[in-house]
């Protein structure tokens, strides 16, 4: 049996492991990658995407790869390219097509009643997707496969969750050659992740969901050993220059922790960089610190500590934080702080504070983004019962159509929170005394208000600052350099393919 995966804009650790989960059981797998140009969460231009989009290259490649079944894993921001590929792949061949991922788990009910998605996978998918392919292949009932929804004569048939695989180490490590093969520049970050799921359950995240449905048992890290070896194993394959861990909350065991810290340093030695929680103790930073950490990204969200509470769903307190960015303060650590714009009940005032905050305690760089309300997730509840979100607004969040990426928009998102968003983003590079001028004399007002500045000129200006004014290391995210490669490869790509479908047709003619 051959599973053909489609993915939009980077790689997808999820589709990783399926595929090499699928490939160890006998199956094959081939992927249709969408490049996402000027249609992305860091370049926007709608103008230019009609121009480079890929989503006709997708479909032909799904098409031509003679598919058993095909498989898209969505998050909501992505769900509408989604439908409309696979709504062009029903109409030239008849092969089945699943819906997997964080919004299909959010809301089965409504992805399963689109007419051109046959099943969706609810939660984890290695062995409801091997389950699947196998019935397909040997022609046996599919509706009765756990995790799995299905149709049958027009009825939708919604299997329970099965339980969880404990020890993820069974689990092969993810197929990195499936992206890599469509885009060397990859390799540059390797994306790899220790734990499924995360310990805590702020309102704005999915995860929040997820723990609903599974309870804490959805929290499993994998061995310190099993880590060490995909990364040894990466090294010597793919020769790798730096790690990336993705997991939501990096170090939340110290048993872990301690035991990754004492030996990753000896054993793969790459420079990397990891989310970690905003109240952490002075030996955690100390162990990141000698164990070859350059980067961490602190989700401090607001410095409101009501709104952090009790909209957010998160406990640490201001002193928590100060004293966990003063640690960093005195370290090498590259330092990103998270920063969410139009959360209810946030106003001019916090705003401000908020500049007033990051000036003081001066984290390297700032991300800001827009609160986007994800489906079913707490904070819609609790948005929609204060008349913050009508019922036709949350409908579709659930439907999640519309492209929203929460770098530039947001559900919420207002002029002036923009404007002031602006002014976050350019505030560590500006002297504090042009900031206060700024502020009082509301000259902040004349920056743009319809989106932020764009991402890629605010990355490039931070590494000149980075490079003349601080000793730290720069960014460890994908870099303007990177980018300018991305679009670079792409775009010549794309146009390659345009200019020998033309001389094709001449050469019918």
């Amino acid at each position: 049996m051959r599973i053909t995966f489609a993915f939009y804009e980077c790689n997808n650790l999820g589709i990783e492991y399926l595929s090499a989960y699928l490939k160890n059981k006998g199956h094959e797998v081939a992927l249709s990658f969408d490049p996402a140009l000027f249609r992305s969460f860091t370049i926007h231009s709608e103008r230019l995407h009609k121009i480079f989009d890929y989503k006709e290259v997708v479909v032909d490649q799904i098409v031509n790869s003679k598919p058993d079944l095909v498989g898209f894993s969505v998050v909501s921001d992505i769900y509408g390219w989604a439908c409309e590929v696979a709504q062009e792949v029903k109409k030239r061949i008849n092969v089945p097509v699943i819906f997997g991922g964080i919004h299909p788990s959010s809301v089965p009910e409504i992805v399963i009643a689109e007419d051109f998605v046959d099943y969706v996978c609810v939660g984890e998918g290695e062995e409801a997707l091997l389950d699947l392919m196998s019935a397909l292949e040997r022609k046996q009932d599919t509706t009765k496969i756990k995790n799995i929804w299905a149709k049958k004569n027009g009825q939708v048939i919604d299997n329970p969750l099965r339980s969880l695989t404990a020890n993820l180490d069974e689990f092969p490590f993810p197929d990195k050659e499936l992206f890599y093969r469509h885009y060397p520049g990859f390799k540059s970050s390797y994306n790899i992740i220790t734990a499924r799921g995360c310990p805590f359950k702020c309102s704005f995240c999915y995860n929040s969901l997820i723990l609903k449905k599974y309870g804490m048992s959805y929290l499993r890290q994998r061995s310190v050993d099993n880590v060490l070896a995909e990364l040894k194993e990466a090294k010597k394959k793919f020769g790798i220059k730096r790690v990336f861990f993705v997991d939501d909350m990096f170090a939340y065991d110290p048993i872990w922790f301690e035991e990754f810290c004492r030996r990753y340093l000896r054993e793969v030695g790459l420079p990397f960089t990891c989310e970690i929680h905003p109240s952490v103790t002075e030996e955690i930073v100390e162990k990141l610190k000698i164990s070859g950490c350059v980067a961490v990204d602190i989700g401090v969200q607001t410095i409101s500590e009501d709104i952090r509470k009790n909209i957010l769903g998160r406990n640490e307190t201001n002193d928590q934080i100060i004293k966990t960015l003063k640690l960093f303060m005195n370290t090498n650590i590259y330092v990103y702080v998270d920063i969410i714009l139009g959360i209810p009940s946030q106003d001019k005032k916090e705003l401000i504070d908020i500049i007033k905050f990051l000036k003081t305690y001066r984290p390297d760089y700032v991300l800001v983004n827009w609160l986007r309300c994800y489906p079913r997730t707490g904070i819609v509840n609790l948005m929609e019962r204060g008349g913050l979100l009508s019922e036709e607004q949350v409908k579709e969040i659930d439907y999640g159509k519309e492209y929203m990426p929460f770098t530039y928009l947001g559900n919420t998102f207002d002029s002036e929170t923009g404007k002031l968003g602006n002014l976050i983003l350019i505030s560590q590079m500006l002297p504090k005394r042009i900031i206060e001028l700024l502020i009082r004399k509301g000259w902040y007002k004349k920056l743009n208000s319809s989106t932020f500045l764009p991402l890629r000129l605010y990355a490039i200006v931070v590494s000149i600052y980075s490079l003349l004014f601080s000793s730290k290391k720069r960014l460890l995210y994908f870099t303007p350099t990177w980018q300018l490669k991305y679009y670079a490869y792409w775009s010549f790509k794309k146009i390659l393919m345009r200019f020998t479908k033309r001389k094709k047709v001449r050469e019918e003619r």
